[in-house]
């Protein structure tokens, strides 16, 4: 077996109240603590403003806490 297998990057989607492009460094910066994080995106034209999540072996509950430590309200949407 390799011992250098890559973790696949999963998919996870929050509904927010992030609702401006100013909002985005700071968010960005929050983001960035992470390692676990590939990359990230919020659909501000959408009405659940929807962050998408690209990551590694992080739970939804840790990314939840993120932003609400952060003053964002965040919660899992369905698939």
């Amino acid at each position: 077996m390799e011992a250098n297998l890559k973790i696949p990057v999963e998919v996870l989607v929050f509904e927010t109240n992030i609702c401006h492009q100013r909002e985005l460094p700071q968010l960005a910066r929050l983001l960035g603590t992470e390692k676990r994080i590939a990359g990230w995106n919020v659909d501000l034209d959408d009405c659940s403003r929807v962050l998408r999540v690209e990551a590694r072996c992080l739970p939804p509950a840790e990314v939840i806490a993120l932003l609400r430590q952060a003053g964002y309200a965040c919660q899992e949407l369905p698939d």
